[in-house]
């Protein structure tokens, strides 16, 4: 509704309820869309998404300049949400791009920007292995990633995934300080057709606790030292 338009996309986002959709015209939001600082996505359902986005064609970059701790997105909880459209700069003062927690799942993240955060593009953390995970990262660009890493690659990922049944797929990671995909933990992970280069680690899948039965077919990876592990 233009006549009760917001000026943030942060009380755009406070005026939703489930399986709402958040149109956010172009334009660069000095916010943060964070969990801890208020921000909470009401959930959809498995056939209706609560969904946030661009726009049409609107070029919307969420971009956080006054703070100095914390993550550009953070979701605690939330469920069948969907974000499409949307260029995420950390500023190089964010830690993470996106943050997944608190038993979040079924949610997508379809053609997002990533860039400029200290340590991880895309983080889904483990809260409850039996409910959270089977979220979505499909058409994305992470990039420049990793300018905090403490001396560690290790420390560093353009996507960490924690979580189970996650999906990766037609999605590039470069200039990672660290490593492209990162699915060392969780269980039955999918990495498809998706290009990482230019990082320090191209993918890994390898080790962890948990063992992980990871699934990965058609990637393109190169120049990266060293091209997995």
């Amino acid at each position: 509704d233009p006549a009760n338009a917001k000026l943030t996309a942060k009380a755009g986002v406070a005026c939703l309820a489930g399986s709402d959709t958040l149109q956010i015209h172009a334009g660069t939001y000095d916010e943060v869309l964070s969990f801890d600082e208020g921000v909470r996505f009401p959930s959809g359902t498995a056939i209706a998404h609560t969904v946030i986005q661009a726009y049409s064609t609107d070029v919307v970059t969420i971009k956080a300049t006054t703070t100095s701790i914390g993550h550009v997105v953070t979701l605690d909880g939330d469920a069948y949400v969907e974000f499409k459209n949307l260029i995420l700069n950390g500023n190089l003062v964010l830690n993470v791009g996106i943050q997944q927690q608190g038993a979040s799942h079924h949610n997508v993240y379809r053609n997002i920007e990533v860039k400029n955060t200290l340590n991880i593009g895309i983080n889904f953390t483990q809260y409850d292995l039996s409910s959270d995970g089977n979220n979505l990262i499909v058409d994305s660009t992470i990039h420049d990633i990793g300018t905090f890493c403490g001396g560690q690659a290790s420390n560093c990922s353009a996507i960490y995934l924690q979580t189970n049944d996650n999906i990766v797929e037609h999605t590039e990671t470069y200039n990672i300080s660290g490593t492209g995909p990162n699915a060392r933990h969780g269980n039955r992970t999918i990495l498809r057709y998706n290009t990482s280069h230019n990082n320090v680690e191209g993918f890994s899948s390898s080790g962890g606790s948990m063992k992980p039965a990871a699934v990965i077919h058609d990637i393109i990876v190169h120049k990266n030292l060293p091209t997995y592990s």
